[in-house]
């Protein structure tokens, strides 16, 4: 990797404010819209952990039909009172999210990306269609990305400290406490950790995983039982035949094509980021090999409806293959030139399904409501 210039830096540091403000601007429009999907439990597993009593008779019936990860609606709490207006919540996600796309743009730059092709790449990954579907709810997925982010920065800066590791670890817990598919990020760390043949870092890694997983235990101590939301999951394996699993890579198909906007962004995408998956596979980059276990994982998870979101959480892997498939001989000569244009073509691609995403959730259907 190489350092990043103070000139860039501010560069990426505009970019990283400017989105947060755009992203502001789009999304606080949809803060009196009203529940949609997931965000609904969170909002009121954010109200119990506030200590408030004020809906305590509603909220327990609740929270005893269903419940998630508890790590994003406990962040939540911290935001307000949510119920009332989740103006505040949105902001949170919203910082989340940009914070998460400064540290990628960084390091695309440091990979040797252009800092106008890591911009529009970080443009991408906060504006693409599923995002401006997604955001205006609150949703955990803006956490989950900075905390993923951030674990696969440092598995990937090669350092032997405990320090480091633990921390790695501590982070692979949170994202199992924000999101069950976090799993796929422990198993991708401790992959690259086995082929790289570095048992040191495993001995720091699992203290940190371990008491990032007690987090989970004692946030889930302090609520009321409840049916666990993976029932259906479980439920769902005595069914899994070749049938499904073709209409669960269907689904997958879609999902990507969702996530860039349209065919020809998705077929794009995927030229560019393919190649580079498979050689930081073979150079056991855990950020390859969670997008590969990922996909195992969605293969046989049973909500296809929802494959583009679950995509868009890899983004920031998707951003790092496709500056590997930059950096293959016979391109890197012209690497500025193609990889400028190679994303500037994507976010146009992707602009108006995205822009059309947002104008619906954030300012018609607010007014409709």
């Amino acid at each position: 990797m190489t350092r990043v210039d103070r000139r860039t830096m501010g560069l990426l540091l505009a970019a990283g404010a400017a989105f947060f403000l755009l992203m502001i601007w789009i999304v606080l429009p949809a803060a009196p819209a009203g529940f949609d999907w997931d965000d609904t439990w969170y909002i009121w597993m954010a109200e119990w952990f506030s200590g408030r009593q004020d809906y305590l008779d509603v909220i327990l019936p609740m929270l005893q039909a269903r419940q998630y990860p508890p790590f994003f609606p406990f962040m939540l709490s911290m935001a307000g009172d949510v119920l009332e207006s989740t103006s505040n919540g949105l902001i949170l996600n919203a910082v989340f999210l940009a914070t998460g796309t400064l540290l990628v743009m960084t390091t695309l730059t440091r990979e040797g990306m252009p800092a106008i092709a890591a911009v529009f790449g970080g443009f991408l990954m906060m504006f693409n269609p599923i995002a401006l579907t997604y955001v205006p709810a609150l949703m955990s997925e803006p956490l989950f990305i900075l905390i993923t982010v951030i674990a696969i920065g440092l598995a990937s800066a090669s350092r032997e400290t405990f320090t480091a590791w633990f921390i790695t670890g501590l982070l692979a817990g949170l994202c199992v406490a924000t999101r069950s598919i976090g799993w796929a990020l422990v198993a991708a760390l401790l992959v690259q950790i086995l082929l790289q043949a570095k048992p040191r870092r495993l001995l720091y890694f699992l203290p940190g995983l371990g008491f990032g997983l007690l987090f989970i235990f004692y946030l889930k101590a302090g609520l009321p039982g409840a049916h666990n939301y993976l029932q259906g999951f479980y439920e769902n394996l005595s069914n899994i035949n070749l049938q499904f699993l073709v209409n669960q890579a269907g689904a997958i198909v879609f999902g990507w094509q969702q996530l860039w906007g349209s065919v020809p962004g998705a077929i794009l995408a995927a030229i560019v980021v393919l190649p580079g998956m498979g050689l930081r596979l073979v150079q056991a980059k855990a950020d390859a090999w969670y997008i590969l276990i990922s996909l195992v994982i969605l293969m046989v998870w049973p909500f296809p409806d929802h494959m583009g979101r679950f995509l868009w959480v890899l983004f920031p892997m998707f951003l790092m293959a496709a500056q590997a498939t930059l950096s293959l001989p016979g391109v890197v000569k012209q690497r500025k030139a193609i990889s400028v244009f190679t994303l500037g073509l994507l976010l146009l691609i992707s602009i108006p399904d995205g822009m059309g995403k947002a104008y619906d959730r954030c300012w018609i259907r607010p007014v409709r409501n």
